[in-house]
């Protein structure tokens, strides 16, 4: 039997070349695609095995609980606490052997060189300025129980601006030795170098990169002052992460006083998260107390009074570790410091680790007694 022929005009003739085409063509990619998967893909894997996946799925909830957090995962901001600094001689003379001499030999950069790596690392610095800083030459002493005047040209406060110093506490025992004009002279010489200050009158107020929100006060240690530091705690530890009280005195003995660790406590009751003591030359104990820190006495970190006074003092460093503003974890360290040795002066180092370790021992607060 015979089939007719069909006849075709041009225009279905290319439709049905086309369709040819494309039918040629999908047959060539099918056969392309499977070929690969069995010489490529399917290679990896033994005969009648299925393919694992390569992650299997995990709940939400079971992934967040089994995530080992970073240490990246936190800001961290530095502080540092040091002892005062007398940065003048006895009526600003610069004669042989004294700070005035040894400033005119070195310049403002000596004095911390070699321990201004700490200083220019951290995110705050603060130290105690022990003198007066003028270039006056019609301020008359103050009237004093004790007959010395320790003051030096308003130049010497570049020596902490330099050092890498942030902020300085007034409330030292001879910032006064002049008067108040010379005590507005010593505030300007501090803001013309660029390094804050802070007394009694004027708080200091910090919030870093963080989002940590800091306050300082500084204050010399009287017990008449208590209700109105109470005060300014009450108000800074609801407004800020991290509250300090610096506090200076000339309590020479090397464990603190009964009436000075009360005190001191009581500030930390009151919302201080750090109270640190210093002027007195000699270093004293350091405790952990209710939910703060308490070092009773830094020392005397530079002593221009004195070519060899007293030889040790110490720093203390902060670390605030947080997180969206808020701060997680406070650690807190001691760094021995040695203020001079037979080869110079008021150049304070950090000590060996054979002193560091004897400095240590010595700083522990000894156990109480119960009543």
């Amino acid at each position: 039997m015979k089939f007719p022929k069909l006849k075709l005009d041009s225009r279905e003739k290319i439709i049905v070349q086309r369709t040819a085409f494309a039918a040629v063509a999908f047959i060539l990619v099918f056969f392309s695609v499977l070929s690969y998967s069995i010489l490529f893909r399917g290679a990896n894997y033994p005969a009648s095995v299925d393919k694992s996946p390569v992650h299997e799925v995990v709940e939400v909830d079971d992934a967040v609980l089994n995530l080992i957090e970073p240490d990246f995962s936190y800001s961290v901001t530095r502080l540092t606490f040091g002892g005062t600094c007398t940065t003048a001689s006895l009526l600003g003379i610069d004669a042989y052997g004294t700070f005035g001499h040894e400033y005119s030999l070195t310049g403002a950069g000596h004095f911390f060189e070699k321990i201004d790596d700490i200083f220019k690392s951290d995110d705050m610095t603060l130290l105690g300025l022990n003198n007066v800083l003028s270039d006056s030459e019609e301020l008359t002493q103050a009237e004093k129980e004790t007959p010395e005047w320790y003051i030096a040209p308003a130049s010497y406060a570049d020596i902490f601006a330099e050092g890498g110093v942030d902020a300085l506490s007034l409330e030292c025992e001879r910032t006064k030795d002049y008067g108040w004009v010379g005590y507005a002279e010593t505030k300007a010489a501090v803001e013309n170098s660029g390094v804050v200050w802070g007394d009694s009158g004027k708080a200091i107020y910090k919030t870093y990169d963080s989002g940590i929100s800091t306050a300082y006060y500084c204050s010399v240690l009287r017990e008449s002052d208590k209700d109105g530091i109470i005060g300014w705690l009450n108000t800074a530890s609801a407004n800020h992460d991290f509250v300090v009280l610096y506090l200076t005195d000339s309590d020479l003995s090397e464990t603190p006083s009964e009436t000075k660790k009360s005190l001191f406590r009581a500030y930390i009751d009151a919302g201080a998260d750090l109270v640190v003591g210093t002027n007195s030359a000699v270093i004293q104990p350091y405790e952990e107390y209710g939910d703060g820190f308490i070092v009773y006495s830094l020392g005397t970190l530079i002593d221009g009074s004195s070519k060899y006074g007293e030889k040790y003092s110490v720093l203390l460093s902060v670390e605030l570790r947080s997180r969206g503003g808020d701060v997680v974890d406070t650690l807190f360290g001691i760094i021995p410091i040695q203020n001079y040795d037979s080869d110079h002066a008021w150049c304070p180092e950090v000590a060996d680790s054979e002193t560091a370790e004897d400095i240590l021992a010595n700083m522990s607060m000894p156990e109480e007694v119960p009543a």
